[in-house]
């Protein structure tokens, strides 16, 4: 570790596969669209796939490169990395600066035996793409001992004191395990979270290119031989269509959230879940800057709720990251009655009060009339034209912009207990509270048009770090005697005194 390593061989492996991916599209179209009506009399034909090959060899041959030309070593106090193509580039990182260690494992990476490794900063981090996993444990165990060895120097910099208060893992304190997602409750957890929506996400570009191979004029015809009914016909397809799209949702949430773990090591949390994309997630409680309670309507009647934490980072993550925006997922699947004691001790500090419904009436048409009437006409001039049917989807727009606007009124709201404030909106499927401390906020906006004014209603906005960005939050039409209370409450520093009784 000493001396300048190389990437393991099947790194270049890994390189065909990152080439494959980034090409996939083109690749999926051609199949679909192209493969069928081929002409391979026609020279002009193969200018497609030409173009789709000339790529992927670019890929593979640049990937190839910066795997063989990438080197890794620890030389004093810094771990560093140098790789490029036609550049080479050195990156050094301080090791006793090194806040995470991240590994992840994609199906490929389990069968060639390889794992992905991220390490990372306050400020920065580096990223080895494919090692082995015994590569991956000596680079972990060597950076542990230097750090653990520098930690153990005398300093006397005020620097170095701030550094090791934000950064030094607690190498010699016990992993607890503070919670382990049963499978009972998985299966129960993939069953209630919008399933039939996941796979609609994850594999609509599949389904619309697939719907053209399917003879649905022989389909239709065999079905009407049994059902002599073409409404009947249309129910019996979108019913099969939901249930088959409900069960592939399921199975695929199990996989991605199979064997989800949660343990601490001192002021560290490790994650670890996935079956085919196994995952180990390290969150530094020191850099929390708020915690989310998210719930649907459908668990809510279960009891059950899910808590996710807010962090900050300098590094601009890259998207294989689930938690590249800052939000990072703690509790996926919890009952209301277990989840008192672990919050408390992860985040003892945060008081996690009970909400109060606060937004008043008189906004309760201001936040879908406008919509609503532009609906309207959209349907008005799209029916007269072109399709009748456009009603139903104009109608149930609508119902659910109303809808929303109700439960808004009913439970959305906010609680603030001295410097700490709870804030709960609500969707077209469920809940979000957000709690964090006064000195987390960035900054306190408000704002509102004549009409609104008029009504003596304002939009308010909280301004939080989120990863390497910001955040807001906020409500819209709220009375305007409570927006002057909370802009009093932010102006303050947090203390609410005596406002309690009318705040929360």
């Amino acid at each position: 570790m000493y001396s300048p390593q190389k990437l393991h061989p099947i790194s270049y492996f890994m390189s065909i596969v990152n080439a494959v991916k980034s090409n996939i599209i083109p690749l999926i179209l051609f199949v679909l669209f192209a493969v069928k009506d081929f002409d391979y009399t026609n020279p002009a034909n193969y200018i497609f796939p030409a173009m789709v090959l000339f790529f992927f060899l670019i890929t593979l041959i640049n990937d190839a490169i910066k795997a063989f030309r990438t080197r890794y070593w620890i030389e004093g106090n810094h771990f560093i990395v140098t790789t490029g193509l036609f550049n080479l580039e050195r990156k050094e990182l301080n090791i006793s600066r090194i806040q995470t260690m991240d590994t992840s494992q994609n199906l490929i990476h389990q069968i060639v035996g390889g794992v992905r490794l991220q390490i990372q900063t306050p400020s920065d981090g580096i990223v080895l793409e494919t090692i082995t996993q015994a590569q991956s444990n000596l680079i972990r165990a060597e950076l542990e001992k230097v750090r653990s060895h520098l930690k153990n120097m005398p300093t006397d910099s005020s620097d170095a004191e701030s550094e090791n208060t934000e950064s030094d893992v607690p190498v010699d304190q016990p992993e607890m395990l503070l919670y382990q997602l049963s499978t009972k409750n998985l299966l129960f957890m993939a069953m209630t979270s919008g399933a039939v929506f996941v796979t609609l996400a994850a594999l609509s570009p599949l389904l619309t290119a697939g719907l053209d191979y399917i003879d649905w004029e022989w389909v239709s015809e065999e079905a009407s031989t049994l059902i002599n009914n073409a409404v009947m016909i249309t129910v019996i397809f979108a019913t099969i269509f939901i249930l088959i799209s409900y069960i592939i949702g399921i199975v695929i949430t199990f996989f991605r959230y199979y064997n989800y773990t949660l343990k601490r090591q001192g002021d560290y949390l490790t994650i670890r879940y996935g079956l085919l994309n196994v995952k180990k997630v390290t969150v530094p409680l020191t850099r929390i800057q708020a915690v989310i309670e998210h719930k649907s309507y459908l668990r809510t009647l279960f009891g059950y709720t899910a808590y996710d934490f807010v962090i900050t980072s300098d590094m601009e993550v890259s998207s294989d990251n689930d938690f590249a925006d800052g939000r990072v997922m703690v509790l996926p699947f919890i009952h209301k009655r277990e989840v008192s004691s672990l919050l408390a001790s992860m985040v003892p500090h945060m008081q996690f009060q009970n909400v109060t419904p606060k937004l008043p009436w008189r906004g309760f048409h201001r936040r879908f009339w406008i919509q609503s009437l532009v609906l309207i006409i959209i349907g008005a001039v799209v029916h007269y034209y072109f399709w009748v049917w456009i009603w139903i989807p104009v109608v149930f727009c609508i119902v659910m912009m109303i809808f929303k606007s109700y439960m808004l009124i009913q439970k959305a709201g906010w609680c603030v207990a001295d410097d700490e404030i709870a804030i709960r909106r609500a969707s077209y499927t469920g809940f979000k509270t957000t709690y964090f401390k006064h000195n987390k906020i960035l900054g306190w906006q408000r704002e509102a048009h004549p009409v609104m004014s008029n009504a003596q209603l304002n939009h308010f906005f909280f301004t939080l770090a989120k990863g390497s960005t910001s955040m807001d939050v906020g409500l819209g039409f709220v009375d305007i005697q409570d927006i002057e209370r909370l802009q009093t409450w932010y102006l303050k520093g947090g203390s609410d005194n005596d406002d309690r009784t009318y705040i929360s």
